[in-house]
């Protein structure tokens, strides 16, 4: 048998593609730089190409196991581009990294140069600030994307890596001057105010002179997201809506101001609409009920529609209970691994085996993991709450450490192990991940911090120390007027809250 290299002169610390070629096929295999390994479970995709026929591939790394059989004949050029997921053999960092290769099987091993990549595609541009994107959306004629996020946010950085930062998206966004608006740095306080913002990430579509389109309140997902940003050019402003008529645009509008927290507004479209699953949903938003819930279920709507309304009710209603649990049951075949997390999370509310729906959860997150750090960090701070709640905090600890190898000079990982950590009464610990936290907070969240600090500190026993860190505290953080809707007092009540407690 003869033996076909493919990308043998590839860059040390990165995989080659292997290649044996015998009876009109080469079969290539990818082999790992020294210390890595294939990662079974990360994403693999790309392409192969022979004669002008192009291959694509996707699954998991475990499709390479046993190598890659490509009908090619002696003499013909065989080309392609591979993303490889790769994992650390000490129980490290993953990644998922590529080899371009190109080159001419032959009897005898031969190396082939690897190619050089085209130049990687570039996410759709951001504006830097709200009152650019405005000027820059009026002179090009497009309309203005606000996104409300922040770093700590686990929606917020899924909509970040799936779609806003994802160039295969930026086509998508062509319509829209996107800008990031950081919930808490003070800088929003004005533009948080103006769009009466309650929650993260909350997208805004708007006309360059500030008139609201449309806004989406969390993040359903990539391809119900990319929906509703096509719906959005031919969308009419809900500041120019016409007066609440019959019509069947009714029950959409409803939704939309629902949504938005108008709900005066909102209630008068639904007076006029049909029923349908947008006014079901509309309602439920605005008047939770039993009945909606169970007629969403009866017409099969999509079950992340509506079972996160679904659990408060659920608290005084064994019947409804039962009801969202088989729901849920027929559900999760079928669904994605990260669909069937969230599913296993709601069940877990419901029952009193809750544990090992936690554990199943985690599981099923784990499994639905891609490898990339940038894609799965928005998925990190959740696998952790499963793992603690499925009784295992140490795993939960695990996986919050390493996230926070990856994004040291933030505050996302080290305060929510500093929760957890509290939480375990491993105090010390808890003490020097806060200090972590608090060396890359700011604004709101330096708030936050700072409070999860002095309830560290006084259960410690130093609460001296607690009452001096929140006086402080308290003494540098600017603060808004009163006359703006914002959430930092939130914050500042809080840790007025904790200082009189402790002062007790």
């Amino acid at each position: 048998m003869s033996v076909l290299l493919i990308a043998g002169l590839a860059v040390a610390g990165e995989p080659t593609v292997e290649g044996a070629w015998t009876k009109g096929a080469a079969w290539l295999t990818v082999v790992p730089p020294a210390g890595e390994h294939l990662n079974a479970a990360g994403p693999l995709s790309g392409w192969l190409e022979v004669e002008g026929v192009r291959l694509e591939l996707g699954g998991h790394g475990a499709a390479l196991s046993g190598g890659l059989a490509v009908a090619a004949a002696r003499g013909v050029e065989v080309s392609g581009s591979l993303s490889v997921p790769l994992c650390e053999d000490d129980g490290g960092a993953c990644r998922v990294t590529a080899v371009d290769f190109c080159g001419i099987p032959s009897r005898k091993p031969q190396p082939f140069a690897t190619t050089t990549p085209p130049p990687a595609p570039k996410a759709a541009p951001h504006s830097e600030s709200v009152e650019a994107a405005m000027a820059q959306a009026e002179q090009a004629g497009q309309l203005v994307l606000l996104d409300f996020g922040a770093v700590w946010c686990p929606p917020c950085n899924l909509l970040s890596a799936e779609l806003l930062e994802d160039p295969d998206d930026a086509a998508a966004l062509s319509d829209f001057v996107v800008v990031a608006v950081d919930a808490d740095d003070p800088s929003s306080w004005a533009v948080k105010d103006r769009y009466d913002i309650g929650g993260y990430p909350t997208l805004i579509i708007a006309h360059p002179d500030g008139a609201e389109i449309d806004r989406m309140v969390g993040y359903p997902g990539e391809s119900q997201t990319l929906d509703w940003l096509a719906a959005a050019p031919g969308a009419t402003a809900l500041s120019a809506l016409p007066e609440p008529a019959a019509m069947s645009e009714a029950a959409g509008y409803a939704l939309r101001l629902a949504h938005q927290g108008d709900a005066e507004l909102a209630r008068a479209w639904l007076a006029v609409a049909e029923d349908s699953h947008e006014f079901r949903l509309a309602r439920l938003s605005l008047e939770p009920s039993a009945d909606d819930v169970r007629w969403l279920i009866d017409q099969d709507a999509p079950i992340e529609d509506w079972v996160w309304s679904a659990l408060g009710l659920c608290e005084e209603d064994a019947d409804l209970t039962r009801t969202v649990q088989a729901a849920i049951r027929q559900s999760l075949p079928g669904a994605s691994p990260l669909l069937v997390a969230d599913l296993l999370w709601a069940a877990a509310s419901l029952s009193e085996d809750s544990e090992t729906l936690y554990a199943a959860g985690a599981a099923a997150l784990t499994a639905g993991l891609s490898g990339d750090p940038a894609r799965d960090r928005g998925h990190y701070t959740f696998l952790a709450q499963l793992h603690e709640r499925a009784g295992d905090p140490a795993a939960g600890l695990a996986v919050l450490e390493a996230a926070a190898e990856h994004y040291p000079e933030e505050l996302t990982f080290h305060y929510a192990a500093a929760g957890m950590l509290l939480r375990a009464e491993m105090l010390d610990d808890a003490l020097s991940c806060i200090d972590a936290a608090l060396a890359h907070s700011y604004g709101d969240n330096a708030l936050r911090a700072a409070k999860r600090k002095a309830e560290i500190l006084h259960a410690l026993g130093r609460t001296e120390d607690a009452r001096s860190l929140i006086a402080a505290t308290l003494a540098a953080a600017p603060r808004p007027s009163s006359s703006l809707k914002v959430r930092t007092p939130r914050y500042i009540l809080a840790l007025e809250a904790l200082q009189d407690t402790l002062e007790e």
